[in-house]
């Protein structure tokens, strides 16, 4: 199905949270783009909901499998073009999925429909790891150009990977942990 498309890969759960009807009307609503797809990977509450959604609507832009062990989600994501996060516009509070760490960790830039004072806005924008938008129609009408981008910009990759680096992995959070010690220790003399 996905063979001669660029691929945009969602790993995770699908649930309430994640505002999955909103993810069901991007891919409605880019149906008819052949040069990319979905390949969706995962469990949760509204999974059937979705499948029967793209059972209904015919949609071939998209694959969805039963969720992977890590190694196997590992080699989907060294086939993919970029990683999505879908977070329901109704939620009020910060979040920063598990999922975008690992797609960073992959290399995978990031394309995320998020509520709009979500953190993500600025992570995502500041540091040039990929595209963020807050409603369906934004991303129908954004994700084109923005994979062409991808292919025009393999620093994508780099960007992604070196955030992980300096900012998810063990030793980066030990040094955040240690600083605010010492902070607070200063502060205290």
């Amino acid at each position: 199905v996905l063979a001669t498309r660029k691929v945009l890969i969602y790993a995770g759960n699908l649930g309430q949270a994640q505002g999955i009807e909103n993810f069901a009307q991007i891919i409605l609503g880019t149906k008819d783009q052949a040069d990319f797809g979905f390949l969706i990977i995962g469990r949760g509450s509204k999974k059937k909901w979705l499948q029967d959604f793209i059972r209904l609507h015919q949609l071939d832009n998209v694959l969805m499998l039963d969720e992977v062990d890590l190694y196997s989600l590992s080699r989907f994501y060294s086939q993919c073009h970029a990683g999505l996060i879908f977070l329901d516009s109704k939620h009020q509070s910060h979040n920063i999925p598990g999922k975008f760490i690992s797609y960073l960790e992959a290399g995978l830039p990031v394309v995320a429909c998020v509520n709009s004072r979500n953190d993500l806005l600025k992570i995502i924008v500041n540091n040039k790891l990929g595209l963020v938008v807050n409603d369906s129609q934004e991303f129908v009408t954004s994700i084109s150009p923005f994979l062409d981008s991808i292919s025009n910009d393999k620093s994508y990759s780099t960007r992604s990977r070196d955030f992980y680096q300096s900012h998810y992995q063990p030793s980066a959070i030990a040094r955040q942990i240690l600083s605010t010690f010492v902070e607070q220790e200063n502060l205290e003399r």
